[in-house]
């Protein structure tokens, strides 16, 4: 009788009905890489809808600023208010519309919002060994003709800093490269 885990084939050779070690390591390595890939996209995939609602919150404000600038006739401030995450719209005194931004990352990191303003090239400062170009500013404004004051956002969030440069004439983002 032949048993069933050893079999000969025509040729007389024992033909196996088992899995060879390498075999068996080559699937384990095989689905540890593709758990590793999936497990990196994730967290990166999360990073960055932490990074979007920000930036979304941000963009909904600043194209109500805009128009509400071009309606009521007369500059509308943008702030961002850390101590409620929320963007606000500001015309004179007045508080006319909060928009919530998620204010920390999924590792509880706070996300920072900065509004930076370029210097004039005679009031360059050096910092630390440094010449700094740049300073923040705590609120944008909005004109009654469509433009905005010239400035970009910057996003601090995990260690890293993305900046989101808006066109002065049109409020809109300007892509990479533009200045």
């Amino acid at each position: 009788m032949v048993s069933k885990a050893m079999m000969t084939s025509e040729t007389g050779k024992r033909v196996s009905g088992a899995f060879t070690i390498l075999e068996v390591l080559l699937v384990i390595f095989l689905i540890a890489l593709i758990g590793t890939i999936f497990v990196v996209n994730i967290d990166s995939l999360l990073r960055d809808q932490e990074e979007a609602s920000v930036e979304r919150a941000f963009w909904e404000a600043s194209h109500k600023a805009r128009m509400q600038a071009l309606f009521l006739r007369r500059p509308v401030s943008l702030f961002f208010d850390e101590e409620n995450t929320a963007f606000q719209l500001v015309s004179g005194e007045t508080l006319i519309e909060t928009f919530p931004a998620k204010g920390t990352t999924q590792t509880g990191d706070p996300i920072t919002v900065q509004f930076v303003q370029q210097r004039a090239s005679n009031e360059m400062i050096l910092i630390r060994g440094r010449l700094v170009d740049t300073q923040p500013i705590g609120q944008v404004s909005y004109y009654p003709d469509g433009s905005c004051t010239n400035f970009w956002l910057e996003l601090h969030f995990g260690g890293e800093t993305r900046q989101i440069r808006v066109d002065p004439w049109t409020g809109a983002k300007m892509l990479t490269g533009e200045r």
